[in-house]
């Protein structure tokens, strides 16, 4: 085995590591390798964090393995490619796989999507196989995984032995149809129900509907309708919250990143997760990654689930970008202090990095995410402006360093384009990052990144410095001219090489624009 990697939502950016991983791994079992790729990364250190995966494979894995001498297959593995899907992985995996050297075997699983078949079809050197889950292997496994699981269930909840009925567990294995998820889901629900007996009858009950996918729908439904929460408000507030959340979050979220984030709520997301127990895992302890279940799940609560209990991702996307920006503005100062920049030495190295485990897991999330969420808000409320202001105000400093800090500097395009395209608040708050002082700053932040090779990110930073000069000029519209952005006030201490790339960067935009307009 060379490299296995499992995509699974909502790890934002899982796919984006494919290469990285398999090229850590690879290097990790030939040293020939290793020197090979550290070479390379020598002299152009833009590879180590593009996010170009096709370039990046070509690169650090193809140019790199084909002096690789080996008698035995080297295996890659890609699992669960439709829960990570992307355009470039998928380009990379159909195009650029088969100029590997010819004792790589590359295995991918998948659902049998239709983007990802079409994308396979005529792809030469493939062989497909459908998995048959119902063939004698797959039954057996499953049975032993029953038996087991119902036996400790029934032990749990005192029902006697045997139990249950040779009849009931053989109509139990007959509807799981080789689906270790369906025996999953069933076992953990009659595990904490309230009457175990009544609900196997009704589960029983579902071997009439006639496919796999409406059958697993019904399950879901039942384990629903089992929580007793339809007429409870609190549950259902609890529910739409936290298990929107789960839905929502870019990356799992953790039970102390909950807390934090949701604040003093009347009922603990742990209350809730435990009458979920059956649709979701890792809540048994504060620092576990809590995860849905199964892709099946996420459709059906976003997409055919009834109210209340269908699950909205873009409203609690929404509402989590509002308790991102409410976490950052509570806790980034009280929980960490790092240099800030001075004048005439911004372009020192970082001297001061923060260790991940030293921050909260929720602060951790909402600096690494809260941009990822603000497109998703179409309506703010005053109340979010309010906070999103005063973040602007007195925390983007902090914000910055400790982005940089924490290797997640991404820029600040999606800030300034939702200010803009949100009407004149929108454009207010945007002038509080358009002065010379976010100038100075953002040119820092680039010549920092910069020594410390991080040049995607230089480039971020970089790309913030011009706004915020052009919104200098314009008043924070973006209309500035070619000539206002140049003349805009230089802090002290940017070169003048800096400033001619500010306004080159500024003409080709202007170039292209006028090419749309004229052609």
């Amino acid at each position: 085995m060379a490299c296995f990697v499992f995509l699974l939502q909502p790890d934002v950016g899982r796919e984006k590591h494919i290469v990285t991983t398999l090229v850590r791994d690879l290097a990790g079992r030939d040293m020939d390798i290793a020197d090979a790729v550290a070479e390379k990364l020598s002299y152009d250190v833009s590879l180590r964090t593009t996010p170009d995966i096709e370039r990046q494979f070509r690169k650090l894995v193809i140019e790199q393995c084909k002096e690789w001498s080996r008698s035995e297959p080297a295996v890659f593995v890609v699992d669960a490619l439709d829960e990570g899907l992307d355009e470039g992985l998928l380009h990379l995996l159909t195009r650029q796989v088969k100029d590997l050297p010819s004792f790589f075997r590359v295995v991918i699983t998948s659902r049998p999507l239709a983007e990802i078949s079409s994308a396979f079809e005529h792809v030469e050197n493939i062989t497909r196989k459908s998995l048959d889950t119902m063939d004698m292997q797959s039954q057996e496994d499953v049975q032993t995984y029953l038996d087991e699981r119902l036996a400790a269930v029934a032990i749990k909840r005192r029902l006697g032995q045997p139990w249950p009925s040779r009849p009931a567990a053989k109509a139990l294995l007959h509807q799981s149809e080789g689906l270790f998820q369906w025996a999953f889901t069933v076992t953990e629900y009659l595990g904490k129900c309230m009457n175990p007996n009544r609900q196997l009858d009704l589960i029983i009950s579902l071997q009439r509907i006639p496919s796999v996918a409406s059958r697993m729908d019904q399950l879901y439904a039942t384990v629903l309708d089992g929580t007793g929460g339809t007429d409870d408000e609190d549950f259902v507030n609890a529910y739409q919250m936290f298990m929107g959340s789960i839905l929502a979050a870019k990356e799992p979220l953790t039970l102390s990143a909950m807390r934090l984030l949701h604040g003093n709520t009347d009922v603990d997301p742990l209350e809730l997760l435990e009458r979920m127990g059956s649709f979701v895992v890792g809540f048994d302890s504060e620092d576990e990654p809590i995860r849905i279940l199964h892709l099946s799940l996420r459709e059906y609560l976003v997409d055919r689930a009834t109210p209340p209990y269908r699950l909205s991702q873009v409203h609690n996307s929404e509402h989590l970008a509002f308790l991102c920006v409410r976490v950052i503005k509570d806790h980034l100062s009280k929980t960490c202090r790092i240099l800030k920049p001075k004048q005439r030495s911004h372009a020192q190295s970082l001297t001061c990095p923060i260790p991940r485990e030293s921050m909260s897991d929720g602060l951790t999330y909402a600096i690494s995410f809260w941009t990822h969420h603000l497109p998703d808000v179409r309506d703010p409320t005053p109340e979010f402006m309010s906070a999103l202001e005063l973040l602007l105000d007195e925390h983007l400093q902090d914000l910055v360093s400790v982005t940089i800090a924490l290797d997640e500097y991404k820029g600040f395009s999606d800030v300034r384009r939702w200010l803009q395209n949100h009407g004149p608040a929108g454009k207010q708050a945007l002038l509080r990052i358009s002065d010379d002082h976010w100038v100075f700053l953002f040119t820092w932040a680039s010549a920092v990144l910069m020594n410390n090779f991080r040049v995607e990110e230089a480039w971020a930073a970089a790309d913030d410095s011009v706004a915020a000069a052009i919104g200098i000029a314009d008043g924070g519209t973006g209309n500035a001219s070619l000539a206002e952005a140049a003349h805009t006030t230089v802090p002290v201490g940017a070169t003048v090489s800096f400033r001619m790339a500010e306004v080159a960067k500024f003409a080709l935009q202007n170039i292209r624009k006028a090419s749309s307009t004229f052609s």
